[in-house]
């Protein structure tokens, strides 16, 4: 029996490229972390290439569909103390939640996600030990695969949340980021 080799356009049946590409996105939380909601991918104004690659506030350009297969939750700075970590992971009762069209499409507590590719280990400060953080090993494949692949077409408007449910104090205001990992169908170029 031969097997015949089909190309993604044939298909997908249109004249879309498919890249594989992340969507990220970056919010300073405080050294005083209030309880309440911190808003990923919707407030993008004034950020360079580094903090966001959004073109667009909480939506995807016309004719560009996203399928998104998992997320990375990662800390964008130096050394964060262990205290940290324990904030922001566990005492804080994190939890993230992705809607698409208003609806719940994922909802997990944030130390269920792993980070990205960062330094992780311990070693002894004058003080106290230091992590150099980032939530589970940390290899570039690391991420929560979703089960199903959440597909947010051209258009459709959607939230990434980190609603902080407990109170609490960090040793420095501390970027964190959130990358959606997946691949982007858009026009042929």
């Amino acid at each position: 029996m031969e097997r015949k080799v089909v190309s993604q356009r044939q298909f997908f049946k249109d004249n879309k490229e498919s890249v594989v590409q992340p969507f990220y996105d970056t919010v300073n939380f405080p050294a005083v972390l209030a309880a309440g909601k911190y808003q990923f991918f919707t407030n993008i104004a004034g950020k360079n290439r580094y903090l966001t690659n959004m073109n667009t506030a909480a939506q995807f350009a016309k004719n560009n569909d996203f399928y998104c297969n998992g997320i990375q939750l990662k800390f964008l700075t130096d050394a964060v103390t262990l205290a940290d970590y324990e904030n922001f992971f566990k005492l804080s009762q994190a939890v993230l939640t992705l809607k698409l069209l208003s609806k719940v499409k994922l909802e997990i507590p944030v130390d269920m996600i792993p980070g990205g590719n960062d330094y992780q280990y311990f070693s002894e400060g004058s003080a106290a030990q230091t992590l150099y953080l980032s939530n589970g090993w940390t290899v570039a494949g690391n991420m929560f695969k979703l089960p199903i692949k959440i597909e947010i077409l051209d258009l459709d408007s959607f939230s990434v949340d980190i609603d902080v449910n407990v109170a609490g104090t960090l040793s420095k205001i501390i970027p964190v980021r959130i990358a959606l990992l997946g691949m982007l169908r858009r026009p042929a170029q």
